[in-house]
């Protein structure tokens, strides 16, 4: 029986190889974010620039060709987010006024012990990528994916990008929670080993654990949208143990806080919370769109009424956009099951491999800023606009 459609989900490092394989021999293909993550990305120029490399070598191979390929990036199928966008694109085309400004924050509450550093090999460090490689690909693309909505402004013409950017690393936090906090969170001598030693380990070559950058696009000098982006590994968690779970991924005190505000100048603004308290695991009682609940996702809309009209305030759940039942596998989830569907069934998903250019290259663009940051050099690139 012919193969004609595959899923790649397996650790980045071995994208590539699957996508050359399959697309070499005319398979479509559903695969998981990020496209690649080459080993080194926030201490080596040439890795930094390789994830862009990469995308131009397989859009290359794509030429001509009928397959589909689909990046399952969850949130272009996201209800809530697909309504922001479609929204935006009648408010900025009515007005001819783009997004000035975006600001968006995500924590994923995976805390991570000390020793769990070295030798995890789920969302690693360890390979020189972390928090942007992991979770983090999701935000730069909502900024990626949301600005498009800009081309409907017929004078938005950036020619110029600009990216600043920080990050705490794997030595930060060491530093931060040390010692002493361990033992008197956990009550246990169990690291003690572990920090009586790690200043011999030398972590300039692991990946970020948080992310903070800033990301301006301009035409000839003049700033045109400004987002900025905050993305956490060292957030709130729900963790309380020291031993791994056998499930490191749901049932380890993962818990999201997600938030994002939108400016269309003086006359819009849109805001989205989403905040859980509960875990996978406490799904029996905690599967409502209440706030800390497991599908919270609220949407603020704020207007100049008096220029644009409407109500000057507006609140939606994610209710108002998809109802969601007790026996729902989650807001994320069940966008990640609409893309696969319309995968299978040769349906548009909304998230084409040609559609994540911008994405891939903004990505190399924060992790050039981060290999400056460790040579210390200031973490900042201009870069011409695609």
């Amino acid at each position: 029986m012919k193969i004609n459609k595959a899923v790649i989900a397996t650790e980045p490092k071995a994208h590539l190889s699957f996508v050359e394989l399959f697309l070499g021999k005319g398979v479509s293909l559903l695969m998981d974010k990020p496209i690649t993550a080459p080993i080194g990305l926030s201490s080596s120029y040439e890795a930094a620039k390789k994830v862009y490399q990469d995308y131009l070598k397989i859009k290359k191979m794509l030429e001509g060709s009928n397959v589909k390929f689909v990046i399952q990036c969850q949130r272009r199928n996201h209800p809530g987010y697909i309504f922001i966008k479609s929204y935006l694109n009648k408010i900025i085309e009515d007005y001819q006024l783009p997004i000035t400004y975006m600001d968006i924050y995500h924590s994923d509450g995976s805390w991570y012990m000390p020793n769990e550093f070295d030798n995890r090999e789920d969302h690693p460090f360890k390979y020189g990528y972390g928090k942007l490689m992991h979770s983090g690909y999701h935000f730069v693309d909502i900024f990626a994916w949301l600005q498009e909505s800009n081309k409907h402004s017929k004078s938005y013409n950036p020619d110029r990008i600009k990216v600043y950017s920080q990050s705490q690393d794997v030595s930060d936090m060491l530093n931060v929670i040390d010692k002493d906090i361990y033992k008197k969170l956990f009550s246990s001598n169990k690291l003690d080993s572990f920090f009586d030693n790690y200043k011999k380990k030398n972590y300039n070559r692991y990946g970020e654990v948080d992310l903070f950058s800033q990301i301006q696009f301009l035409d000839r000098n003049n700033l045109l949208t400004s987002c900025t982006v905050n993305l956490l590994k060292s957030g709130f968690s729900r963790r309380a143990w020291l031993d791994l779970p056998e499930d490191t991924y749901k049932a380890n005190g993962r818990v999201r806080h997600e938030r994002l505000n939108i400016n269309i100048g003086p006359i819009l603004n849109i805001q989205v919370h989403s905040y859980q308290a509960y875990e996978i695991k406490d799904r029996e009682n905690h599967n409502t769109t209440n706030i800390g609940d497991l599908n919270h996702f609220d949407v603020y809309i704020f207007r100049n009424s008096q220029l644009i009209g409407g109500k000057v305030f507006e609140k939606y759940n994610i209710n108002d956009f998809k109802k969601y039942e007790d026996d729902s596998l989650g807001v994320n989830e069940d966008a990640r099951l609409e893309c696969l569907k319309n995968f299978l069934s040769d349906k548009e998903t909304g998230s084409n491999f040609i559609e994540h250019e911008l994405t891939n290259y903004l990505i190399s663009l924060i992790y050039l800023t981060l290999v400056r940051k460790h040579k210390n050099k200031i973490p900042y690139i201009e870069s011409k606009f695609l």
